[in-house]
């Protein structure tokens, strides 16, 4: 699995050989070279959900984690988009939740979070600490991600510094425009 930030609120997530362009509008995707978005889906969320994607309802319990060994197919491959999220849950990676531009409270289920890689995209500080703050809320004990990635226009060590204190015993680390990181 491999996640590139590339500026104005746009990741390409590639997925074995599925790539998503992820984006808040179209707009964004639009500010971005041409060039990056060849081959891949697009997904906007002011848009409608499209294929593989479903409408988030907020009830969808999480699935326990699975391996490639307990299924042959991907019949139980969870793709679901909600107001400035993605959750994606495959047989055989680690489950992604992608939030860019804000994470309203109590929208995200505590258990989708636990074990779970979270990428957080913003714009502004403000959405940035809003969206942190809500998957912060559903950690506990037996909840927790399992690795934090950060996306924000202009670096800034000391939020950067309180985010690793706040994340606990989770890995975390900032996106940089342009450079994969592989996971």
């Amino acid at each position: 699995m491999r996640i590139t930030w590339l500026g104005e609120n746009v990741l390409r997530l590639e997925l074995g050989l599925e790539h998503f362009l992820i984006a808040k509008n179209k707009q964004n995707i639009q500010d971005i070279d041409a060039g990056k978005a060849a081959g891949a889906k697009i997904i906007a969320f002011e848009d409608e959900p499209t294929a593989p994607f479903t409408a988030f309802s907020g009830q969808e319990p999480a699935a326990r984690p699975r391996r490639l060994i307990d299924q042959d197919n991907s019949a139980g491959d969870l793709y679901l988009q909600g107001e400035n999220f993605l959750l994606i849950d495959r047989v055989g990676i680690e489950r992604l939740i992608i939030v860019i531009d804000g994470l309203e409270n109590g929208i995200l289920p505590a258990d989708w979070v636990s074990d779970a890689i979270v990428i957080i995209a913003a714009a502004e500080r403000d959405e940035l600490i809003k969206s942190f703050k809500e998957i912060k809320a559903k950690k506990s004990m037996t909840i927790q991600p399992r690795h934090y990635l950060l996306a924000i226009p202009t670096p800034d060590e000391e939020l950067f510094e309180r985010f690793v204190c706040a994340v606990g015993d989770s890995p975390a680390q900032i996106l940089e425009p342009g450079y994969a990181v592989e996971i």
